[in-house]
């Protein structure tokens, strides 16, 4: 299983299970976004691309991710970046549209940080996931049309990362070879999504170049 850690949080846990209970109706559109002010430092992944720097696979997995569990595959995708003269995404902006109707506004960033939630529209109403939506969100707000506001704290102990070994160790203890939660055909549709958005925005790692000068 793929370590996509957030999927297992109880926060994305009370998100699906608000969704899946109709409190919101069918989703309209996402808007999320992960950012972070990285130190400008030669020894740090951020902005190597010999270590795969960048925003969009250090943070932008986050948000995609997010619209991807709630709203599936895109039916297109449309991306934009500010690149690094070394050719990796400084930040990166991304657009999901949908055969619904329903639509997606992403953006990663290493170079500025921000508080904003990841909001979910939807046609009854609204839900926001407060900063830091994508570790320990300090809580969830769910806003219903014509019948006002309810926030849930949100509290765990530790980071949070023990959800997703509970998983595992379930997972195994069922003899199964994979989640229900998180699959393989999930994990494929993410790096497949990540992949399309890394073409549009000109990014290719040194890595990547030297097996495809193996392949040829």
């Amino acid at each position: 299983m793929e370590g996509m850690w957030i999927r297992f949080l109880p926060s994305i846990e009370m998100v699906l299970s608000l969704i899946n209970d109709g409190m919101i109706g069918n989703i309209l559109s996402v808007k999320a976004s992960t950012t972070f002010k990285a130190p400008q430092d030669d020894d740090n992944r951020y902005f190597n691309p010999e270590k795969g720097g960048g925003s969009l696979l250090d943070l932008g997995i986050y948000p995609v991710y997010l619209t991807l569990l709630l709203l599936g595959k895109p039916r297109s995708v449309k991306a934009i970046a500010k690149l690094s003269d070394e050719g990796i995404d400084e930040a990166c902006s991304i657009m999901f549209q949908y055969r619904s109707g329903a639509y997606a506004m992403l953006e990663s960033s290493l170079l500025n940080s921000s508080d904003a939630p990841a909001e979910i529209v939807g046609e009854k109403g609204t839900i926001k996931i407060y900063h830091p939506w994508f570790e320990k969100a300090k809580g969830i707000e769910i806003n219903i049309e014509g019948e006002g506001k309810i926030i849930y704290p949100c509290s765990w102990p530790g980071h949070g990362m023990q959800y997703e070994t509970e998983e595992v160790l379930h997972c195994l203890d069922e003899n199964k070879i994979e989640s229900s939660a998180h699959s393989h055909s999930v994990s494929l549709d993410l790096i497949t999504i990540l992949d399309e958005i890394r073409k549009q925005i000109g990014v290719v790692y040194p890595q990547a170049e030297s097996l495809a000068g193996v392949s040829r």
